[in-house]
């Protein structure tokens, strides 16, 4: 690529190959975000109803601003990270389905309940799917790019 371009991969700030320790750093905040995350987003869908379901957006842009500090940016992380806070919706969504659902006292019964909350609970999915999804993109624009700065050139 040429070293006037300014739209090239080198100066993009993105790291194309992912080193082992970024990787398992974001594992392993993915796996702290699903713990800790899933509970304490779980706890605030269950205080605030639907309204807490903004915390998995906070979830991701707290992960994504840790793992900015951690890591050097690339893809595999933000995938990674990104998946995680999906799957803390999940996890978020199971412990409100275990604390409100009538035989729902184990965490396997829990999860096998999970599609029959998205079938009666059809808006407040809908509501956490939205901010999930602003939590995956906050924490993958935060680890696995960075912005760039375009050089503008007087012609």
């Amino acid at each position: 690529m040429s070293d006037d371009n300014p739209f090239a991969a080198s100066q993009s700030g993105v790291s194309v190959r992912a080193t082992g320790v970024d990787v398992g750093i974001s594992v392993g905040l993915a796996l702290a975000m699903l713990a800790a995350g899933g509970y304490l987003c779980g706890w605030a869908i269950e205080e605030f109803g639907s309204f807490g379901a903004i915390s998995l957006w906070a979830t991701g842009a707290i992960a994504g601003f840790v793992a900015a500090k951690l890591i050097k940016p690339n893809k595999v992380a933000g995938y990674v990270l990104a998946s995680g806070v999906v799957i803390t919706f999940v996890v978020a969504e199971v412990y409100w389905i275990h604390w409100n659902y009538v035989g729902a006292e184990d965490w396997p019964t829990a999860v096998g309940m999970f599609p029959r909350f998205l079938r009666e609970f059809k808006t407040d999915a809908l509501i956490g799917g939205l901010f999930t999804f602003f939590g995956a993109a906050s924490v993958y624009r935060q680890a696995g790019q960075r912005y760039r700065y375009i050089q503008v050139v007087d012609a």
